[in-house]
């Protein structure tokens, strides 16, 4: 649920807030970004699961949430596509 919702709100806010050249690049520029969100959710999926193996669950969610915050921060001052 928690990727589903990543790629819907990903979705308005590209749509929304991002300066895009044309409605062609908007469109291919917003697949891009919902096919990079499912490879980077397998991918976080297998290392948080390592991490959380070798360091313990809370460590591991205090970490993760410590690069939730750090994304949000940085998603609040994007505009270009390159950013998004």
């Amino acid at each position: 649920m928690a990727v589903q919702t990543i790629m819907l709100v990903a979705v308005y806010f590209g749509e929304e807030e991002i300066a895009w050249g044309g409605d062609g690049e908007k469109t291919t520029g917003l697949i891009v970004s919902i096919l990079i969100i499912q490879l980077v959710a397998v991918i976080g999926a297998i290392l948080t699961s390592t991490a959380s193996a070798k360091f313990g669950n809370i460590k591991t969610l205090i970490f993760v949430n410590f690069i939730w915050m750090s994304l949000c921060f940085y998603a609040y001052f994007m505009e270009t596509p390159l950013q998004f």
